[in-house]
């Protein structure tokens, strides 16, 4: 939520309207959360069913979900996994020409961007990164991710319901690539007392 708060707060330099979120993970929830508190029109895209039936439920309508593409948009954060560049092209798609894309993920070392840098710039889209947190302009990201997560909700719950001990580490590993209906959107770990 933290790293959510900084993408938002200080990669988001522009002005409100509408944004979209290329993911379905807890970053990319956690963006649409943040985001729509400040004032967007969040819209992400979320391809996975099984995601997209999950949230469908737990965001209350403030953030409208898409499977196949974005409409066009003001900003788009690249909020999925990293592991090739389908996202970052996604992101390029749905902005407007003078956009911004703000770049969330952590890109796995070898991925490159196919699309020619020409038309990224012929476009005059502003591509910027935000990987971490920090304390800036009087915020503090790490504290006002703990007042969102407090503030709860359904999709607060949603992320916060699967805990395992921490001797049950290799357990929560499964559950997570368990390709059942009900696998945990984010396993918690909990001490073992």
């Amino acid at each position: 939520m933290a790293v959510a708060q900084h993408g938002v707060r200080c990669g988001l330099r522009v002005p409100l309207g509408r944004l979209g979120i290329v993911g379905g993970g807890v970053l990319a929830v956690c963006t649409a959360i943040c985001a729509a508190e400040a004032g967007w029109d969040v819209h992400m895209l979320v391809r996975e069913p099984s995601r997209s039936h999950q949230l469908r439920y737990v965001l209350d309508g403030h953030i409208t979900l898409h499977s196949a593409e974005l409409p066009a948009c003001d900003a788009v954060v690249d909020a999925a996994s990293g592991q090739s560049d389908a996202s970052i092209r996604q992101a390029l798609k749905a902005v407007r020409d003078g956009g911004t894309v703000l770049v969330q993920n952590a890109y796995a070392p070898r991925v490159v961007l196919s699309v020619p840098l020409r038309d990224v710039f012929r476009r005059s889209i502003t591509l910027r990164g935000s990987f971490s947190y920090c304390r800036a302009d009087g915020h503090d990201d790490f504290r006002d991710a703990i007042d969102v997560i407090a503030k709860g909700g359904d999709w607060a719950a949603l992320m916060t319901r699967d805990r395992f001990p921490l001797s049950e580490l290799p357990q929560g590993l499964a559950a997570l690539n368990n390709e059942a209906r009900h696998r945990p959107f984010k396993v918690l770990l909990t001490s073992d007392t």
